[in-house]
């Protein structure tokens, strides 16, 4: 049986088979990296290429799979497509912390979405519990526009103090 062990196809073997060299190297370098800090440091290597027109095909090919792959498995949708790998790398370089903000952003605003639907859903449930299920199902689409947390948790105490539901749903469709 023929055997043959490769660097290069064999990468579990050795720590650093090539190392900045091996192109495997440094593509499988690029996958793990778990932000855009991580992606830059992992992309370095890949600086002196721009300089060589002999490397301007592959530089162009880890430039498009940073950019097409990489950064929306990151969370990075709205950043640079480029097949050029100085503008890439100038990109790695000049924007994490604003993608760091701006991921931190998305969760803040998902998470907040969430909460807001979730204190929909408890008013709804509340309505149906004290002024039964026509008057939650007309209060719905009067509670989708709201998205101001403190006037849901207002609205959830007009629940408490009007004595009927048509009264609460008068006090509704006048906030």
């Amino acid at each position: 049986m023929l055997r043959m062990e490769s660097p290069v196809l064999d990468l579990r073997r050795s720590p650093e088979p090539g190392g900045d060299d091996n192109v495997v190297v440094l593509l499988m370098r690029l996958q793990p990296s778990e932000n855009p800090e991580a992606l830059q440091v992992a992309s370095e290597p890949l600086r002196e290429w721009v300089a060589h027109a002999a490397m301007a095909g592959l530089a162009s090919a880890f430039a498009a799979r940073i950019t097409h792959a990489r950064l929306p498995e990151l969370g990075v949708q709205d950043s640079l497509k480029s097949d050029r790998l100085a503008e890439v790398l100038e990109m790695l370089e000049t924007e994490p912390r604003t993608w760091a903000d701006r991921i931190r952003d998305e969760g803040r605003e998902k998470g907040r979405a969430a909460n807001l639907e979730r204190e929909r859903k408890l008013l709804l449930r509340l309505a149906r519990v004290r002024f039964g299920r026509a008057l939650a199902r007309r209060m719905a689409s009067l509670l989708e526009p709201i998205s101001d947390a403190d006037r849901l948790e207002e609205i959830g105490e007009w629940l408490l103090v009007c004595n009927s539901g048509e009264a609460f749903l008068t006090r509704l469709r006048q906030a």
